[in-house]
């Protein structure tokens, strides 16, 4: 995954894995629009739910990594 990000230049995000109403689930506060993004779990690629100018999209999408207990939401790494 990392060799492939990079070659692209997609920025992997760090998600919590939350499990909503039975279903396991990563989220992450999103740093370009401000709001609570949710996914299906397991880590991987994923196309941005953001709702804001095309602009400052996440145009390429993001891979998703689980963020393990001992990390903090801020690894989150943009290049």
């Amino acid at each position: 995954m990392g060799e492939l990000s990079q070659a692209l230049d997609i920025p992997t995000i760090y998600a919590t894995k939350e499990t909503i109403n039975g279903t396991d689930l990563f989220t992450f506060d999103c740093t370009k629009c401000g709001k609570k993004h949710t996914h299906g779990y397991g880590e991987g690629h994923r196309v941005e739910h953001c709702a804001h100018d095309a602009k400052d999209r996440w145009e390429g999408g993001y891979f998703l990594k689980e963020i393990k207990p001992s990390q903090s939401q801020n690894d989150e790494d943009e290049e």
